[in-house]
């Protein structure tokens, strides 16, 4: 049996080799590890966790509306039997709100935005995924293949994911108030809808009471002429009036039904399946409303819209200053190692290793980004001017809503108390007159028509106020109390 070789005797070469490859492994590892340690401290977990964001908006919200429960995504599944108990008897102003701010699906699917906003601002923290290349050679002699191995990664990420994860929060912000925003102005759709059929309903109302009194008019005047004490052409008159009345009941009936179920549709219930009806009365004219000037420092405060314009500013601030900085889009550092043989004496098959550091970069010769940093100025700008633009916009708006609503109140204060209770007067002299054979029953006709359009007019600026005042609260961005506060 032959002896084993002790290590001191091999040859001289290959026992230098083997150091060698140690000692430049070495060195690639150190080039690996240099490189991880500078991304290490922007390296993120990418974990989406859009909860927050979610009860953000939903505060929101809940100030700008008074809404008690906003749609979660969390708790998608429970919110069909949310709202099955808001329906149960009766439908208030207020249930028929958080009804759709719970149920309507395009609020929803425009909810959920916020979760893909959080999703980019955790994207926007991300580094670039490193590289690792393998290149292998065959000689065209035989032997050991030549290997050349590199590892490398981007680390312009190191000044460019600061500024992009404040793009991207500015982002979410905006998405935020987007939703919230969105809610007010479904709140307002909502309002409306409701008292318009409030409206509609109390029409209805006085379109039957309009028959009934139709009906005892007609069978007054067929009694006279069964007593031979008026023409048919009475009979026929009113009869006439009762067939237009009924027409007219039978189109307020149908607008009725129409707005019931764009109500619904709004609310994202269907109609004709749920049995509701709203109990909530017109509102009644309030105290006298503030002033111009303090209801559009109040809009300019609590608008959502305003408050987002603040924000695609500070974005496009941010996305200038990330451009100015992005003349050197690319730098990805890292390290090579390189195998191969020498076939000559003295040492053949002798492996040499080759490592060291790599360093790429995409030098600003021909494009220096000077065009993109233009755009970005002049986007800025166009940011600027539009905030400017919405600022007058917002004014106009308060300015013809607090108009609109001071002359409705007005308009409903002489129909209440002057042009009603004289039509009332004027009817029920009319009848007296009449059913004392002193007049003709023209004179009912007219004194009832014109009672019947008084009380109608009553009604309808009624609903005008009511729509006023959605359309105020609309325009200063909530509640006309302050209520919702200034910015979130």
């Amino acid at each position: 049996m032959q002896p084993e070789k002790n290590k001191l005797d091999e040859p001289a070469p290959t026992r230098r080799a083997s150091v060698s490859e140690r000692r430049n492994s070495v060195s690639l590892t150190i080039c690996v590890r240099a490189v991880c340690c500078l991304a290490l401290p922007l390296a993120g977990c990418g974990t989406v966790k859009p909860e927050g964001d979610y009860r953000h908006a939903a505060d929101l919200v809940t100030n700008h509306t008074g809404a008690v429960e906003v749609y979660d995504p969390a708790v998608d599944p429970l919110v069909e039997q949310k709202v099955g108990a808001l329906l149960q008897d009766g439908l208030h102003l207020d249930e028929a709100v958080q009804v759709a701010l719970l149920n309507n699906r395009a609020f929803q699917s425009l909810f959920l935005d916020i979760g893909v906003s959080r999703a980019e601002v955790v994207q926007s923290g991300m580094l670039t995924n490193p590289s690792l290349s393998l290149l292998p050679r065959i000689p065209d002699i035989g032997g050991r293949i030549d290997l050349t191995v590199g590892f490398a990664q981007e680390i312009a990420d190191l000044w460019q994911i600061p500024v992009r994860k404040k793009i991207a929060q500015a982002r979410l912000e905006k998405t935020v108030l987007k939703v919230a925003d969105a809610a007010v102005a479904l709140s307002g759709e909502v309002k409306t809808l409701y008292f318009q059929l409030v409206t509609l309903s109390e029409s209805v109302r006085i379109a039957q009471e309009d028959r009934t009194l139709l009906d005892e008019s007609l069978a007054l005047a067929q009694h006279r002429f069964d007593a031979g004490e008026t023409t048919l052409l009475d009979v026929n008159l009113v009869k006439s009036d009762v067939v237009a009345a009924r027409m007219r009941l039978a189109t307020l009936e149908r607008d009725q039904e129409k707005t019931r179920a764009s109500l619904a549709r709004v609310m994202g219930i269907d109609a004709s399946d749920v049995a509701w009806q709203p109990v909530d009365p017109l509102q009644q004219p309030v105290a006298e409303i503030a002033d111009n000037a303090a209801l559009i420092d109040l809009a300019m405060a609590q608008r959502l819209d305003a408050q987002m314009g603040v924000m695609e500013i500070r974005a496009a601030e941010r996305e200038l200053a990330k451009e100015s900085h992005a003349r050197m889009p690319s730098v990805v550092v890292g390290g090579e190692m390189e195998r191969n043989e020498s076939k000559g004496a003295p040492a053949p098959d002798q492996a040499n290793l080759l490592t060291g550091p790599s360093l790429q970069a995409v030098l600003p010769v021909w494009d220096q980004n000077r065009a993109v940093v233009e755009k970005a100025r002049m986007q800025l700008l166009q940011k600027r001017k539009d905030q400017e633009e919405l600022s007058r916009v917002i004014r106009e708006e308060v300015e013809k809503a607090a108009v609109t609503l001071r002359k409705a109140a007005e308009l409903l204060r002489l129909s209440e108390q002057e042009a009603l209770p004289q039509a009332q007067q004027n009817n029920d002299t009319a009848r007296r007159v009449y059913e004392a054979g002193e007049d003709s029953i023209l004179v009912v006709i007219a004194a009832h028509k014109t009672l019947i359009a008084v009380r109608d007019a009553r009604n309808q600026a009624l609903g005008e106020y009511a729509a006023a005042m959605v359309e105020l609260e609309r325009a200063v961005g909530g509640r006309l109390d302050g209520g919702s506060g200034g910015k979130p």
